[in-house]
């Protein structure tokens, strides 16, 4: 079975395996494009969860310390340290990305920066299915920081904005159950 097609370890992964695939054909060993491969992955989710946290709150230095404590947190580590585990940092990249456009998308509403958000989500799905939890945090950061959820008059919660907002992810969880078709 090809990569696109074959589940041989019961996940389906394809990016996952592409990416892994196309590191075979350098010149260099593969436990050394392996490891470096996963350090650059993790030093993008190092970059991204920054710049996320810098665009949802405005707060630069909490935003370098909520990276750093990401950066040297072991389970973060071991990914990176673990081949195997390129899944993971993949996926990150992806969550991570598509959390940033959301921000984006959620503080200048437009089809396009959703169309962004929604390829982000099927590339993380395409790496790793642990995504299917990214509408959940998507709306608690619609609480927090974004404060989407907010009465427009009266400046408290609002199940109006909540319920807006979660009919928002419904598409997203279209997404999710093609892929769990699949």
């Amino acid at each position: 079975m090809g990569i696109l097609a074959g589940n041989s370890v019961a996940n389906w992964h394809p990016l996952t395996w592409l990416v892994t695939h196309a590191g075979c054909g350098f010149v260099w060993r593969a436990g050394v494009w392996a490891h470096l491969t996963n350090v650059l992955l993790q030093a993008a989710d190092w970059v991204l969860l920054f710049l996320l946290f810098v665009a949802a709150t405005g707060e630069a230095m909490k935003s370098a310390a909520v990276a750093w404590l990401f950066a040297v947190h072991p389970l973060n580590v071991e990914a990176v340290a673990w081949v195997a585990e390129r899944k993971t940092v993949l996926c990150m990249l992806f969550f991570l990305a598509r959390a940033c456009a959301y921000v984006r998308h959620a503080k200048k509403p437009s089809i396009a920066r959703y169309a962004v958000v929604m390829v982000l989500f099927a590339l993380g799905l395409l790496s790793k299915v642990m995504v299917v939890s990214l509408p959940l945090a998507l709306l608690v950061m619609d609480y927090w920081p974004l404060q989407r959820m907010n009465h427009e008059r009266e400046g408290g919660f609002s199940w109006k904005a909540a319920l807006k907002l979660g009919v928002e992810k419904l598409p997203v969880g279209g997404d999710v159950g093609g892929a769990r078709r699949l």
